[in-house]
């Protein structure tokens, strides 16, 4: 009874994405080669929104290369929260479907399958309220094998509270940006490699160069002492870009 009822629930959301490609989108945002904002000149990707007729929160974001290339195609109940609802559809280089996605109000709540490059089934994940219930994996033949993860983000060791504590205490307040009240939010960006070392850091959003500086002092810090523990993409491990925000302020 789950199946048939995530089977009946994905034709429903399939009927309207279908609609909505119809469309002209309502607004188009240009990204760089880093998924950093900018402008059409310097664009590697372009995302098109398409809102509802009534909630500008809700609707469809079709992700595009600038040579035309479909990389997703994901519909939200609330975007400016990222809040998935419905059909998410993610495609590889060539433009075939590498995954297919189900959300409810923000959850994966039904099917989750992803393909290999012929269009044979990979694997065969079922969810409610993001709890996966059901978890199979095949061979490029079509035959049962063990299962492994679909997808895990880079983890600093011991996680999101042992990051915060590493910051907090190695992060000291510039002098000079205490003096004169400078505050603000300093992003620097890195690769985690698929062995877990920091690479390429980079600033992504200056505040001042004294901020700046010492954000960065701390990433190279992070660099020589934590091995993070690293992302994984159906089972491999892969490298990617992590956006690390440093929050500057004064009471």
């Amino acid at each position: 009874m789950r199946i048939f009822r995530f089977t009946l629930l994905l034709g429903l959301i399939v009927c309207a994405t279908s609609q909505a490609k119809a469309q002209q989108p309502d607004a188009i945002r240009y990204y760089d080669i880093d998924w950093q904002e900018t402008g059409p000149d310097k664009a590697r990707y372009i995302k098109a929104y398409f809102f509802a007729l009534d909630n500008q929160n809700e609707g469809k974001i079709i992700t595009k290369s600038t040579e035309g290339r479909l990389l997703s195609d994901v519909d939200y109940l609330d975007i400016k929260k990222s809040q998935k609802h419905g059909p998410a559809l993610y495609y590889d280089t060539l433009g075939r479907i590498r995954a297919k996605e189900i959300y409810h109000n923000g959850k994966k709540h039904g099917p989750l399958e992803s393909y290999y490059p012929d269009g044979t089934n990979r694997r065969f994940d079922i969810y409610e309220e993001d709890e996966m219930i059901l978890g199979r994996c095949f061979s490029t033949i079509g035959a049962d094998t063990a299962y492994y993860i679909y997808q895990r983000m880079p983890t600093f060791p011991g996680g999101d509270q042992k990051l915060i504590e590493f910051m907090a205490k190695n992060t000291k307040y510039p002098p000079y940006a205490r003096e004169k009240n400078i505050t603000g939010i300093v992003i620097i960006g890195f690769f985690v490699s698929s062995s877990g070392q920091i690479e390429q850091p980079e600033l992504r959003k200056s505040v001042d160069e004294s901020l700046d500086l010492e954000a960065m002092r701390v990433v190279k810090l992070m660099q020589k002492k934590a091995t993070w523990i690293p992302a994984i993409s159906e089972g491999m491990r892969v490298s990617v870009h992590y956006n690390l925000p440093f929050r500057f302020s004064l009471k």
